[in-house]
């Protein structure tokens, strides 16, 4: 995985499925399901069509926050903040899991529960974390250095960037706001793709 789009609804102008669908149809290489203020049940609804989305357009899934939901809905993997991989680490079994993280404390903690990657960041400055100074290309390079699992950069990351960040070591790029506010997602995904070789 090298190109990783992070859902947000609350930036969709417009029908946020409908916004699921065009960047599955992009052809990232996986999509991160991250409504995470929502509640169970709708959050599996959401799933069921991010699911059919991903399926049709062979786009790995990925779940944020809800494990239980990726594993009632067998989708394997989830991507999880800290506090709750810290609750539910014994819950895990049968998942793939990555860990949100921001620094190399967490880095390391994150390993000890066994996790399969990391999402470190926010590398740049992002209207995700108003006012959350960015991380910087020297801490994620760091992080990627010590890292005994892929480690994929997060946070302000646009395809003018995005090189920058493989060159500092991470396996890949994650983006949110550009991918739900592009008119043309394909396009977008190409430019990664071309930033990235």
């Amino acid at each position: 995985m090298k190109i990783i789009a992070i859902t947000d609804r609350k930036l969709v102008d417009g029908p946020f499925m409908e916004c699921v669908n065009k960047v599955a149809e992009a052809k990232p290489d996986a999509i991160i399901l991250r409504e995470k203020d929502v509640n169970v049940g709708v959050f599996k609804m959401l799933a069921h069509g991010a699911m059919d989305s991903c399926a049709k357009n062979r786009v790995t899934l990925v779940l944020n926050t809800f494990f239980n939901v990726a594993k009632e809905l067998k989708v394997g993997k989830c991507q999880l903040p800290m506090d709750v991989l810290r609750e539910y680490s014994k819950e895990l079994k049968g998942l793939k899991v990555g860990a949100s993280i921001h620094s190399l404390d967490e880095l390391r903690e994150a390993e000890q529960y066994g996790v399969d990657w990391v999402l470190f960041g926010n590398v740049f400055e992002t209207s995700c974390k108003p006012g959350q100074p960015a991380a910087g290309l020297d801490l994620l390079k760091k992080v990627c250095e010590e890292s005994k699992v892929p480690v994929y950069a997060v946070g302000g990351i646009t395809p003018e960037n995005a090189r920058s960040c493989m060159e500092a070591g991470a396996a890949g790029v994650c983006a949110r706001s550009s991918f739900m506010t592009c008119e043309d997602p394909k396009a977008l995904v190409e430019e990664f793709r071309k930033a990235l070789g």
